[in-house]
C-alpha cells in the first residue's frame, strides 16, 4: 500500500448479515394451493436477488396422504431447496423436515442451503395430495440487490 492511503479494515457491522423471514404456517387440506397434487402451495413471496442460507419445516401436526410426497423449491426447481421426501414421514416425531429425511433432530450443516435465487418459495406436492398437517417453516436468507426481501 502507498505511503499516506487510507486503509480499510472489514467492518461486520456493514457486511451482509442473515435476515430471518416470517415464520409460515402452511395447514394442509388437500385443496388447491393446500396440498392439492401438481398445484404449488405459496410459501415465501421473493422480491429481488437473496442467497438462502438455511430453510427448515417442523411437523406439529403429520401430514396425510397415502402415496403424497412433497418438497420446496421454485417454479423452476421444485426440490431445489428440500428433496422430495414421503409426506406421511413428517410426523410429530419426525419433526424437523431439511432434506428427503425427516428426523427428530437434524444438525447445523443439514440446514444450510446457499441457494441463489429471486423466484418465489413453493411447496410441491407430488404424485398425489397432501390431505391433513401442519407445517411451520423458518427460512434465514440474506437480501443482494437493493431493496430485496423475503415475506
Amino acid at each position: 500500500m502507498p505511503q499516506g492511503a487510507a486503509c480499510q479494515f472489514f467492518n461486520p457491522a456493514s457486511a451482509l448479515m442473515p435476515r430471518q423471514a416470517p415464520i409460515k404456517t402452511i395447514t394442509f387440506t388437500g385443496a388447491s394451493g393446500l396440498g392439492q397434487v401438481n398445484v404449488a402451495v405459496p410459501l415465501f413471496t421473493v422480491s429481488g436477488d437473496v442467497l438462502i442460507t438455511r430453510i427448515m419445516a417442523k411437523c406439529t401436526t403429520g401430514l396425510a396422504g397415502a402415496t403424497a410426497t412433497i418438497s420446496v423449491g421454485t417454479a423452476g426447481t421444485v426440490a431445489g431447496l428440500i428433496a422430495v421426501t414421503t409426506a406421511t414421514g413428517l410426523t410429530t416425531t419426525n419433526k424437523w423436515w431439511t432434506d428427503a429425511t425427516p428426523a427428530p433432530m437434524k444438525s447445523l450443516a443439514a440446514l444450510n442451503k446457499d441457494a441463489v435465487l429471486s423466484d418465489n418459495i413453493i411447496i410441491n406436492p407430488l404424485v398425489a395430495g397432501v390431505t391433513g398437517g401442519v407445517l411451520v417453516f423458518y427460512c434465514e436468507y440474506i437480501p443482494l440487490s437493493a431493496g430485496a426481501s423475503l415475506s
